[in-house]
């Protein structure tokens, strides 16, 4: 069985505006990361040791590299965003869940990562056919649902269980 990148491959050429389009975005991204890389030695240089520092370096430099392997996964297969939207849309349907634009705000966020792990699975060698979708999907907007950090966001905070803002009590 073909890999992935070898599966998904095109055929035909690109356009000069494709071409230009995916260079620019590589770029921009490579400029960020090269960004975060100099704060980080001017700080090391500078004597900075405290970790909260670090860690927001890190965490920076991290959620930048992740943008460029989805970009880049992305150009070699289109559709694999839609297909983690589709599986987060069915496992939305098969669970309970909170509705109105809550809802509709961890199905997003879901999908993107549940595409995530469709992405780092795809890293080490593991296609999108290898998980067991129906599951995993139900797994990560479980974990979305649930996620503290994502919950606790006052964008979300302020709906209520139905996506309706809160209203304040008597």
């Amino acid at each position: 069985m073909p890999s992935s990148h070898q599966r998904t491959r095109r055929t035909g050429n690109l356009t000069d505006v494709q071409v230009s389009l995916l260079a620019e975005q590589f770029t921009s991204q490579a400029e960020r990361i090269l960004d975060i890389l100099d704060m980080f030695n001017r700080y090391a240089d500078a004597g900075g040791r405290d970790w909260a520092s670090y860690e927001r370096i890190f965490d920076h430099l991290s959620r930048e590299g992740m943008k460029l392997v989805q970009y880049s996964h992305s150009a070699l297969d289109p559709e694999l965003q839609e297909r983690a939207q589709r599986a987060v849309t069915a496992a939305a349907e098969r669970t309970p869940g909170p509705t109105g634009q809550r809802g509709a705000i961890q199905q997003k966020m879901a999908s993107s990562v549940l595409a995530t792990v469709y992405y780092a699975g795809w890293h080490h060698l593991l296609e999108v056919e290898d998980w067991p979708n129906d599951e995993l999907a139900d797994v990560v907007l479980e974990a979305v649902r649930r996620a503290p950090r994502i919950n606790d966001d006052a964008a979300l905070r302020s709906l209520d269980r139905n996506g309706h803002p809160d209203q304040p009590g008597p």
